[in-house]
């Protein structure tokens, strides 16, 4: 539905690739979706059967600035690090302790997670781990400028013709 833009971009912000590591009990879950609900209710991606939480209490929403904690105008409250809050940008450096159902309610860890940063791979038929190139263009040949393709190659050879 919705085509350039705003919303095209935001796939490419290292925020909107975060994930966020949640535990409750002591089992710990990785969530990637842009919204994950808590409360009581079964349906929703972290249930806590606590009788002070609301079917559905809060929510966590990705956002390009980061991960958000938002309370879902629950009747007893959440809170983050035992402050109350609204809404809250969550600290992507280091593990926050979450109440829902106030003060006595259900606690929980979260931490947010960086992007995965994909191991980088040397181009095919490049040079081996270890191996640098010269500073300049054409600084091992001699050559002061960039030297122009061969006359003909279209690029998609393996190389150059000699």
């Amino acid at each position: 539905m919705f085509r350039g833009g705003y919303m095209s971009n935001m796939a490419h912000h290292p925020a909107m690739s975060s994930r966020l590591r949640i535990t409750v009990r002591g089992e710990s879950r990785e969530y990637a979706d842009p919204v994950v609900a808590v409360g009581r209710d079964d349906q929703v991606g972290v249930t806590v059967p606590h009788p002070d939480v609301s079917r559905r209490h809060a929510e966590f929403r990705r956002t390009p600035h980061g991960w958000y904690l938002v309370d879902l105008r629950s009747t007893n409250g959440t809170w983050v690090d035992g402050q109350r809050i609204s809404h809250e940008l969550l600290a992507a450096d280091r593990q926050l302790t979450v109440v829902v159902g106030g003060e006595n309610g259900e606690q929980f860890q979260v931490e947010v997670l960086p992007a995965a940063v994909p191991e980088a791979s040397p181009p095919p038929n490049g040079p081996a781990s270890g191996t640098s190139f010269p500073q300049e263009v054409g600084q091992q040949s001699g050559h002061s400028q960039p030297q122009p393709f061969p006359q003909g190659w279209t690029g998609s050879e393996q190389s150059a013709p000699m």
